[in-house]
């Protein structure tokens, strides 16, 4: 509604972000971690499209992820929009409604943007009847899904005794060459 429009305005006047290039955004967390890509990943990715690509990066999360949030960023020695813990609900909305693209893992803003239209890459883990990219992935035909099968006969989830070998098996380069095919369609 109106409130968030103007909450909205108000936080990217602070922050000098204007809207004269594509807007990426950023979700890198998870309150599950076996859903979650590797920050060094997300912080290679940001360094990689801001390299090559002519736009704003601004990274979402909770209030919890905050922290993880300037980790990634600090980690891509980039300029990063953090709105971390800044946007509530129907902020955060907005603010994906303005996005060229969103990636990020398999979470509430991910369906979101989806919803919205946004063009989405989703980054899953987990082989799970019921949680599967199949059940859970995007509706949204202009997205992409990044799923590894590592050939776990069960999926242990959160007690995962490869270390996510399915999010790890995901690279950098195979996101930013779908994200950079998706953002020249802007």
């Amino acid at each position: 509604g109106k409130d968030a429009e103007s909450r909205l305005v108000e936080i990217l006047k602070n922050e000098k972000l204007t809207f004269d290039r594509p807007l990426v955004v950023i979700h890198p967390g998870s309150s599950n971690p076996a859903e979650v890509w590797l920050k060094e990943n997300y912080a290679e990715l940001i360094r990689e499209l801001s390299g090559s690509i002519d736009c704003n990066i601004a990274v979402i999360g909770s209030k919890e992820e905050s922290g993880l949030a300037g980790e990634i960023i600090s980690g891509s020695g980039k300029q990063v929009y953090n709105f971390a813990g800044r946007l509530d609900l129907k902020t955060l909305t907005a603010f994906l409604k303005k996005a060229n693209l969103f990636i990020g893992n398999d979470t509430g803003p991910m369906h979101m943007a989806s919803v919205l239209g946004v063009p989405v890459i989703a980054i899953f883990g987990r082989n799970i009847p019921g949680v599967s990219s199949r059940r859970w992935g995007p509706l949204n035909k202009r997205s992409r899904v990044f799923y590894k099968d590592p050939g776990c006969a069960v999926c242990l989830d959160i007690n995962c005794p490869y270390d996510y070998k399915c999010l790890r098996s995901v690279l950098p380069g195979e996101v930013l060459k779908a994200s950079k095919e998706l953002l020249e369609k802007v």
